[in-house]
């Protein structure tokens, strides 16, 4: 068995046209890559070869003009004789070889995931909907409405007046609101329709895109007599609309949906499925925080005490179905969404949140 000279490296020629590979001996001579097999030459400029980059596995190509590439024939070979007469490992090379480099590239898209789900997704949202008629709101909020109904909801049996005095105190407070807003220099707030049912939801109120807002008679009966806690609901559920949350979450939750496909593909799988239930909770919580905060501007702008809110709270955190004052009520015992908000999970602020935000605002007041 004849060896190949000092310096030469055996490989495979392919000329492009023919699967038929020849058994070559490459050299370098000055700038120029030879190949030879028996009588037979090719030159190539060094600068005109493109060489792999360095991995564990997978054979060593080298791509040549014409269509034409060299393969290895021993990859521990090849990689020694071109440290030697070609050059060491590329940067490409050295970083895909050092482990610190890997970690560093893992935390910083890590970091870059963390940082587009936190303010990318809902920057991009805005931006998305802000151009966006409020007929698109509308026609989401026929789609919702198509899909309510019994069991979930049934007709009220609040009586006509209970019905008109409710809703004559929120024109009033929205009256007071807008007139706030325009000595701030800002638009009217959105109008809302008032809709009464009985529901299996409990004591609950929820806005639909187009400015709906279904309140139940539990809501109505946890009240009681304490109108100022029932303004402070719609209040919330007015910030809903205003900011466009039913929108900006169905945009949200598409482009995370973009974002969690790219990076971990299949969205079925319980590893993509965490990372987008955990951004839709945390979409959800930044929006009710939105709603809590516009529904303090119509409490001050009406001169109400905020503490209605805390009253809300305190009376839906122990369970009751009675009116205010909540003093004789223990709280409820830790439940599946103590678990949920402690994991992130939850679509709602903590309620010790929510409480402290609206007691520190009537502190200023």
């Amino acid at each position: 068995m004849s060896l190949p000279p000092p310096g030469a490296l055996g490989a495979r020629l392919f000329d492009g046209h023919s699967a038929r590979a020849l058994k070559v001996e490459l050299r370098r001579e000055g700038n120029q890559l030879l190949a030879q097999a028996g009588e037979r030459q090719w030159r190539w400029p060094l600068d005109q070869v493109r060489w792999p980059e360095r991995s564990r596995e997978g054979r060593r190509v080298a791509e040549l003009p014409d269509g034409m590439s060299l393969h290895a024939l021993d990859n521990t070979a090849w990689d020694g004789w071109c440290e030697v007469h070609v050059g060491g490992p590329g940067w490409i090379d050295r970083l895909q070889g050092s482990w610190r480099a890997t970690l560093l590239a893992l935390a910083g898209l890590v970091l870059l995931a963390v940082l587009t789900q936190q303010w990318g997704v809902p920057w991009a949202a805005r931006a998305l909907v802000e151009p966006m008629p409020r007929s698109v709101d509308q026609s989401l909020e026929a789609a919702v409405i198509d899909s309510l109904g019994p069991p979930t909801l049934s007709p009220t049996r609040l009586p006509p007046a209970r019905q008109a005095e409710i809703t004559a105190a929120w024109e009033a407070a929205k009256e007071r609101l807008d007139r706030s807003l325009a000595r701030q220099g800002e638009p009217a707030s959105p109008a809302l329709t008032l809709r009464f049912h009985a529901s299996r939801l409990g004591p609950n109120a929820m806005a639909l895109p187009g400015g709906t807002v279904v309140i139940t008679d539990e809501l109505v009966a946890l009240a009681g007599e304490d109108m100022p806690l029932l303004l402070g609901v719609l209040g919330h559920e007015q910030g809903h609309v205003q900011h466009r949350h039913g929108l900006r979450m169905a945009a949200q939750v598409g482009l995370l949906s973009v974002l969690v496909g790219s990076l971990w593909g299949d969205p079925s799988s319980l590893v993509s499925a965490l990372p987008l239930w955990w951004g839709q909770a945390d979409y959800s919580r930044e929006a009710e925080r939105e709603a809590d905060a516009w529904s303090l501007r119509l409490l001050q702008a009406n001169g109400l005490d905020p503490r209605a809110m805390v009253r809300l709270f305190q009376a839906l955190a122990a369970g009751r179905t009675c009116a205010p004052p909540p003093a004789d009520c223990a709280p409820p015992a830790a439940t599946g969404a103590d678990v949920l908000q402690t994991l992130g999970f939850a679509s709602h602020p903590a309620p010790a949140e929510r409480l402290r935000f609206f007691e520190q605002a009537a502190g200023r007041s």
